[in-house]
């Protein structure tokens, strides 16, 4: 198993399934992890859930996604737990319940919209520490968007909001690629909604990150 020791990693909507397991498969390769979603009860459910054999190793907080002001103080929290950030990965809201989607696609959009400005806040407030990483590392930083799908979700709305997530991190890998910053984006859309693959590609693109 790849040894992430030395890798500082922030989970956002960690209580989320997809979320545990990026944890979970982060904190057994010995990154330092930051996870964080709506409330301190939520996340730390999850990660007591997970089995882990040191739990009190990762580090909790809550966040509200739409607050630009809860973003900025996560971003003051990262940089007085880790200085650095070498990987984030933020995991999108679930779409809508089915029969939300079948009577209103636009619900979808709107759903999936907020969250990838969330994702843009993120990056933005997130830069200076993902930007150190890089340059203390030489291999660049990565920060991966996980839209949630589900068996049952019906495949258009998950194009839909899957599309909308890689059209973001196309643009802000426009941004972001350049040697002076030289940060990585990615959307992920694991099949079926299915966290395992979702958690395995999120280190499949840390080791290829690395070399």
């Amino acid at each position: 198993m790849e040894n992430f020791n030395g890798i500082c990693a922030l989970v956002s909507g960690g209580a989320s399934e997809i979320g545990s397991e990026v944890i979970r498969a982060l904190a057994e390769r010995g990154a330092s992890v930051l996870a964080v979603d709506s409330t301190e009860e939520r996340i730390a459910a999850a990660i007591a859930g997970l089995g882990l054999a040191d739990p009190d190793a990762i580090l909790t907080s809550e966040l509200d996604g739409a607050d630009l002001f809860s973003w900025y103080d996560l971003g003051n929290l990262v940089g007085s737990y880790f200085h650095t950030l070498h990987l984030f990965v933020h995991v999108a809201e679930p779409s809508p319940p089915e029969s939300a989607r079948k009577l209103n696609v636009d619900a979808v959009r709107s759903a999936q919209s907020t969250s990838s400005e969330s994702f843009l806040t993120a990056i933005r407030m997130l830069e200076k520490y993902l930007i150190a990483a890089a340059e203390e590392s030489g291999v660049g930083a990565c920060a991966v968007a996980v839209t949630q799908t589900s068996p049952a979700s019906g495949d258009v709305p998950n194009s839909l909001t899957h599309a909308m997530s890689a059209a973001l991190a196309d643009a802000l890998t426009r941004e972001y690629s350049d040697e002076a910053k030289n940060i990585r984006i990615h959307a992920v859309r694991p099949a079926d909604g299915d966290a395992a693959r979702a958690a395995a590609a999120v280190i499949e693109l840390m080791d290829r990150q690395r070399g």
